[in-house]
């Protein structure tokens, strides 16, 4: 799946959770940063957070997670 954080600044920090798992990184640039990341195996919900640097950049989304 793609998360895609929109709101960073140029070099700025940030952090993905979806679930347990955590991934790190820094903006290159100004404007959307586009991660992709996995998603649990099982079926249920998973909360997305997203964290930058600075206290405003925060983000949550639920996602329902279907069995194929």
């Amino acid at each position: 799946m793609k998360v895609t954080v929109r709101g960073l600044d140029a070099g700025e920090a940030y952090t993905i959770r979806v679930g347990r798992t955590k991934i790190a990184g820094h903006a290159r640039k100004a404007g959307p940063v586009v991660r992709r990341v996995r998603l649990p195996g099982r079926p249920g919900r998973v909360v997305v957070r997203v964290t930058g640097d600075q206290p405003d950049r925060t983000g949550r989304t639920k996602i329902g997670v279907a069995r194929r």
